[in-house]
């Protein structure tokens, strides 16, 4: 939090994988950024068998109480991407492609980017990722005329800010 405060960070999204965001956790998250004077914008990080996918909705407390979890299952019993697009577009919620082409992924998105609807932006920066698997991503978005936006893919303080996202004007809100 005093990282991304010393960066001249506006805001940071925290976008944890299998946490349980509870009214409580989102809470804490917001306490958190305003103890540092940043904006604390809360999502979630959804492995799927086809790709990981950072998903908002307009109340980040609803994604405790969001039915993807109950979507159809892919390989090794995790949701199928479809079906987790499919349910953030309907309920008005956020899809960011996560590093869609991380050689390193257990299921990586990859080019089937290109069959599956209902993703708003991809992540065309990740600071954790190589140079190549970023240009991938970014030609992806490009083609598919989808909005870019950089991560720092940070797991621990020092690597806050790998890479950001410059908004024209400010977001306080998920909803936003």
């Amino acid at each position: 939090r005093v990282r991304a405060k010393e960066l001249g960070l506006g805001a940071v999204c925290f976008t944890d994988r299998g946490v349980s965001v509870t009214p409580a956790y989102v809470e804490e998250l917001r306490a958190l950024g305003r103890e540092a004077g940043v904006t604390a914008l809360v999502g979630i990080e959804i492995e799927t068998d086809r790709g990981h996918f950072l998903c908002f909705l307009p109340d980040p407390v609803a994604l405790a109480e969001a039915a993807w979890k109950g979507a159809d299952k892919g390989a090794d019993e995790v949701p199928a991407a479809a079906a987790v697009t499919k349910w953030f577009a309907a309920a008005g919620g956020l899809v960011i492609a996560a590093h869609p082409y991380a050689r390193d992924a257990k299921h990586p998105l990859g080019d089937y980017l290109f069959a599956l609807s209902g993703v708003d932006a991809v992540e065309v920066v990740n600071g954790a990722l190589k140079p190549e698997e970023n240009t991938l991503a970014l030609e992806a978005a490009v083609n598919l005329e989808l909005s870019r936006v950089g991560g720092s893919g940070a797991l621990a303080a020092g690597e806050v800010g790998g890479a950001v996202t410059l908004f024209k004007s400010a977001v306080a809100t998920e909803a936003e």
